[in-house]
C-alpha cells in the first residue's frame, strides 16, 4: 500500500500570518482614523473655546449696560429691587469663574434671568451686531464639534471617552 502525501484542507502557516497581517492591518487603521478624529476634535475644541472668550468680552458688555441702568434708586419697586440683586449674583457667577463649563451655564442663567424679567424691570436689551456674531461664531464651532463626534471615530471615541456637549447659546430678547 502506498500512502498518499496530500494535504488535508486546514491552517497553513502562510494562511495564518496572512489572516494576522490583514488583522494588523485593519486595527492599524481604525486606530489611526480613530487618533486623527481625536485630533480633529481637540482643535475643535481649542476653536469653540477661543469664540467662547470672544463671546464672553461681548456679553460682558451687554450685562454692563443692564447692569448700569438697574443702579439702586430711591423709591423703585420691591420687584425691581430684587430683580437687580439677582442679577448682581449672577454676573458675580459669571465674572469669577474660570471654568469654562461653568461660566457657560452662568451666562445662561443670566439670558433667562434678562428674558424672564427685563420688561418688568425697565430693560432695554440690545443686541448689537458684535454680538450676534460672537453667538453665531460660537454655535458654528458648537456645531463642527458635534459633526466631528457623530463621524465613525468619533463614534469610536465615544464608547472610551465622554465628551459632554453645551447646547446653542442663546440670547434674550
Amino acid at each position: 500500500m502506498s500512502e498518499s502525501n496530500t494535504q488535508s484542507p486546514g491552517l497553513s502557516g502562510k494562511r495564518v500570518t496572512l489572516w494576522l497581517a490583514i488583522s494588523m492591518l485593519v486595527v492599524g487603521a481604525v486606530l489611526g482614523y480613530t487618533l486623527w478624529t481625536y485630533s480633529e476634535f481637540d482643535k475643535a475644541r481649542a476653536e469653540t473655546a477661543a469664540a467662547w472668550r470672544l463671546l464672553t468680552v461681548e456679553l460682558d458688555k451687554r450685562y454692563q449696560v443692564a447692569e448700569l441702568e438697574l443702579q439702586p434708586t430711591t423709591g423703585a419697586a420691591p420687584a425691581v429691587d430684587s430683580f437687580a440683586e439677582q442679577l448682581r449674583q449672577s454676573l458675580d457667577g459669571f465674572r469669577t469663574t474660570a471654568q469654562v463649563n461653568r461660566q457657560q451655564t452662568e451666562a445662561k442663567s443670566l439670558e433667562s434671568l434678562l428674558s424672564s424679567g427685563a420688561a418688568s424691570a425697565g430693560l432695554s436689551l440690545s443686541s448689537p451686531p458684535e454680538l450676534q456674531e460672537a453667538v453665531s461664531a460660537f454655535n458654528g464651532r458648537l456645531q463642527t464639534e458635534r459633526a466631528i463626534l457623530s463621524s465613525p471615530g468619533g463614534r469610536i471615541l465615544d464608547i472610551f471617552l465622554e465628551f459632554p456637549q453645551p447646547p446653542q447659546f442663546e440670547l434674550a430678547r
